[in-house]
């Protein structure tokens, strides 16, 4: 059963959904209907032209520009999907019927049309592809995405998409510029996660979020540095989530939205971690993860690659010292450079004050307020916000290097007890815990990854 299938079975009572359109009247209500409008084809027939002419005219006409619902409770702003909706959902009874191959047309509009769902795999929505990913697992190519349940309008849309190399307006310049030098470092936050738990004992996936999110921020910001120190641009890295977002607080059951079958941990779109509304206007340059695989990238940049692995061991800060000498005075030319190993609190820091302040501001912008989001089911009591959304973990802003003279060299000093290494943050419970109340209070009680149960045991 594909999503909007299962949405018209939620209709009839067949099964247990949510709707997940937030621009929509009824959304994040069980059994609700939403259609939406960004992929459609119409058979040129008498009742689909009348129903396409009532749609153009409802959305002309100002007495219509709001919709109240019956209840008095919401007052929507009508949007081409929300018309959309009315019409179709006029009739409560939806009506389906079975063709060839198991498909399923439903009666809407006051049964005036048969609406045939769209396969999923072939016209996939902004969750099954950018973030299920479900085209890999079942090997094929799709032949449109929508990309809907997006958190960064335009800007977040078209980096998803040259995330997946289906972006294909990007002038030559974008993947062939023959001066760009690129940084790209691989991420080891699934070993980290998983020596974490050894050491501490299983945790639930929430809780494994929170800290990895710490984690990849913080290497983010060294990798960064690094590669803002050295005029490179940085290849992002695939980042890796333990815990699905949803409007929906069951979400806090398994972490994964309900009736949806994610595999954790998953590989997620930058836009989880980072801010699209500060990034576009970056003084940082970067790159989507996918980059060095698109075919419009020139084969002699990864042929003309350098491997660089960083050791984590006592003579960690003098062999960082070392290899940012080799890569100054060797590697200037080279046109991509790849770390392994690398670490948060790698970077020891910059020699200049100037530098350090510009570099924590910027950065920062990119990752403040960032947040885990929902775990509250009734919003309009009090402390519903707090209880709702969970901020990330900061990196600590770069202090100014710490130097040792040694051999004639500044040495980036990065050990334990200096100022830039990194330690995994301790969670602590807040006070909100204690002021939640109604269905807030009952999450926190019965759900293990919400952040006020498993933080009970203190970190």
């Amino acid at each position: 059963m594909d999503m909007f299938q299962a949405e018209a079975a939620a209709w009839r009572g067949e099964v247990d959904t949510v709707t997940r359109c937030g621009h929509l009247a009824g959304a994040y209500q069980r059994g609700r209907l939403a259609i939406n409008s960004g992929v459609n084809i119409y058979r040129n027939r008498p009742q689909v032209r009348a129903l396409l002419e009532r749609w153009r005219s409802d959305m002309l006409n100002a007495t219509k520009a709001r919709h109240i619902t019956p209840d008095k409770h919401g007052n929507w702003t009508v949007t081409d999907q929300l018309a959309l909706t009315l019409i179709f959902t006029e009739s409560n009874d939806l009506i389906t019927e079975g063709v060839t191959g198991s498909k399923t047309l439903i009666w809407m509009a006051n049964h005036s049309v048969r609406v045939l769902p769209l396969p999923v795999l072939a016209a996939m929505n902004g969750h099954t592809a950018f973030v299920q990913e479900l085209h890999l697992r079942h090997n094929v190519t799709p032949f449109v995405a929508h990309a809907t349940f997006n958190r960064f309008e335009m800007t977040g849309k078209t980096f998803r998409f040259r995330e997946k190399s289906w972006w294909l307006v990007d002038p030559d310049e974008y993947y062939a510029d023959p001066a760009a030098r690129y940084l790209a470092y691989s991420n080891s936050v699934v070993d980290y996660v998983a020596e974490l738990e050894e050491a501490r004992g299983p945790m639930v996936p929430l809780h494994k979020h929170l800290l990895a999110v710490a984690f990849q921020l913080a290497a983010l910001r060294d990798a960064w540095a690094i590669a803002w120190a050295l005029n490179r641009t940085l290849v992002l890295p695939r980042f890796w989530s333990w815990c699905e977002m949803d409007q929906v607080a069951t979400v806090l059951e398994t972490c994964r939205k309900d009736g949806g079958d994610q595999v954790l941990p998953f590989q997620t779109p930058a836009d989880y971690l980072l801010s699209f509304w500060a990034l576009p206007s970056s003084p940082f340059k970067y790159k989507e993860y996918s980059f060095l695989d698109n075919p419009r990238v020139p084969a002699h940049f990864r042929t003309h690659a350098q491997r660089v692995h960083v050791v984590a061991s006592e003579s960690a800060p003098q062999t960082f010292a070392a290899g940012r000498r080799m890569i100054l005075r060797d590697q200037v030319d080279t046109h991509v450079l790849t770390w392994t190993g690398l670490l948060p609190g790698t970077f020891g820091g910059f020699l200049d004050a100037q530098a350090t302040s510009y570099f924590n501001e910027h950065f920062s912008d990119f990752t403040r307020g960032m947040q885990w989001c929902c775990s509250a089911g009734d919003w309009n009591t009090d402390h519903q916000f707090d209880a709702a959304r969970w901020v990330y973990i900061q990196p600590r802003l770069l202090m100014l290097l710490l130097v040792q003279r040694r051999a004639g060299m500044q040495v980036p000093w990065t050990q334990d007890g200096l100022a830039n290494a990194w330690r995994t943050p301790t969670l602590r419970r807040p006070a909100i815990c204690e002021m939640l109340q109604g269905i807030n209070k009952e999450f926190a009680r019965d759900y293990e990854n919400h952040p006020c149960n498993f933080l009970k045991k203190g970190w």
